[in-house]
């Protein structure tokens, strides 16, 4: 469950940035229009639901249908609202009702949209009849699952499978542990704060420690809280997340974070 202590999420659509309520009001109407007959919910996950949405952030969403009909024209349509979309524009994902609620770990989606994709294929050459699985997916519907705010339709826990601790153990750790191995590599004796390598891996701890599903800045506070030795370290991610300035924290504090860090994953399976 949310820990209250580290992070405070939204509850409602209503509570999100003026910018980004606007843009998942817009995709609200857009779905409702193309994927009519098919649509069962619209949940919001991510930093907007976490409450520490940003201006750089992505609008993170999850639609569940019936099938996937309608893809076709909710597709030209999504690429008109994620071009005025503020922040990193839209991470999308489309899963059928039985992937939200039976698929395992790597979870099938139908479609996916991002910045990220849309950067490196143009979007007119992609295959809207195939979908694929993401190993990410069970990290977000875990968040989902717990925070999800429900921007349309039933409440995230009515569709969303909250997959098994192992899954969301599985999909977040390999990320986590390529940072901690980027960590080790650094050379110099001080380095500019890596804001998200730092607060990933705090609030991996969290979770392995507490079993508390914890946005970016939950786990530095988490982490200011519970290792005292790494205070400093977490203050300075938890400046540069707030307010970037450049500040530089010393190496070998990383370096024993990502021990730290990489020997749990080690203990819980994941290496």
């Amino acid at each position: 469950m949310p820990a209250p202590a580290f992070d405070t999420p939204a509850t409602v659509v209503a509570a999100f940035p003026p910018a980004a309520r606007e843009a998942v009001t817009r995709l609200v109407g857009t779905a409702r229009e193309t994927l009519p007959g098919s649509l069962v919910s619209i949940v919001v996950h991510g930093s907007l639901a976490w409450g520490c949405w940003g201006p750089a952030s992505d609008l993170d969403v999850l639609i569940v249908v019936e099938s996937r009909a309608g893809l076709e024209e909710f597709h030209p349509k999504l690429l008109a609202e994620d071009a005025r979309a503020p922040g990193g524009g839209f991470e999308l994902s489309i899963l059928s009702r039985a992937q939200a609620a039976n698929d395992r770990h790597p979870i099938g989606y139908l479609y996916h949209f991002s910045r990220g994709r849309l950067a490196g294929q143009d979007p007119g050459t992609w295959d809207l009849s195939v979908g694929g699985n993401d190993p990410d997916l069970a990290g977000h519907l875990l968040v989902a699952h717990e925070v999800g705010v429900s921007a349309w339709g039933p409440p995230a826990r009515r569709v969303l499978r909250r997959v098994a601790d192992a899954e969301f153990v599985a999909s977040v750790g390999a990320d986590v542990l390529e940072s901690c191995d980027d960590l080790r590599r650094l050379t110099a004796e001080w380095t500019p704060v890596p804001v998200y390598a730092v607060l990933n891996c705090a609030r991996t701890l969290a979770w392995l420690q507490d079993r508390a599903v914890l946005s970016k800045a939950g786990g530095g506070r988490w982490l200011l809280a519970r290792e005292a030795r790494f205070a400093a370290l977490a203050t300075a991610a938890l400046d540069e997340y707030a307010d970037p300035s450049g500040a530089e924290v010393r190496t070998s504090e990383l370096q024993a974070l990502a021990r730290m860090v990489g020997d749990r994953l080690s203990a819980a399976g994941i290496s």
